[in-house]
């Protein structure tokens, strides 16, 4: 949901900015979200939203990327990171963080590319894949804090079972 209000004051700002075209991108990430949400929760497909939020979410990445008239764009790639970490599991998250940050160095460090690619400076350069991967590192981190939680939940909840059990058991053999 966050991002869907992201992506819609990014629209704004880029509205103020007189930037139409990156105003309507920005509108119709937004859209996509809600679609894919929508199929998440009213109609239950969860691999399909799956696949259309992570769809979404590369498109506009290498959109915003690849064509972005300014710096200000590549804040919204960030955004990207912590939701692919929240919507997939482990290792698909962390498979398509690296795929990222692979190509966005090849993208910024000039890589062969068969059309023109917006030139980053090097301190925008800099920032950016910093900020990338501290916040990659932070959003792994954290879903592994969530996942060992969980376990540690479920731990605990059969040996809450398992002692419940054990004092129904007791106090019907001595009501016997």
């Amino acid at each position: 949901m966050a991002h869907e209000i992201i992506a819609v004051m990014f629209a704004f700002y880029s509205y103020r900015q007189g930037e139409m075209g990156l105003a309507t991108f920005y509108l119709a990430i937004a859209g996509a979200l809600i679609a894919a949400l929508g199929i998440f929760y009213i109609f239950v497909q969860r691999r399909l939203a799956r696949i259309l939020l992570a769809s979404k979410l590369f498109v506009g990445f290498f959109s915003l990327l690849l064509g972005a008239s300014d710096a200000t764009a590549l804040t919204w790639c960030l955004t990207v990171v912590p939701v692919l970490v929240g919507a997939f599991d482990h290792r698909q998250s962390l498979g398509m963080l690296i795929l990222l940050l692979t190509a966005v160095v090849w993208i910024m460090f000039g890589g062969a590319m068969p059309f023109e690619v917006s030139g980053y400076g090097d301190t925008v350069v800099v920032r950016f894949l910093s900020s990338y991967a501290i916040l990659a590192a932070f959003a792994v981190a954290m879903y592994n804090s969530r996942f060992d939680s969980l376990a540690k939940f479920k731990d605990l909840s059969s040996h809450v079972d398992e002692i419940a059990h054990d004092v129904a058991a007791r106090w019907g053999a001595m009501n016997l």
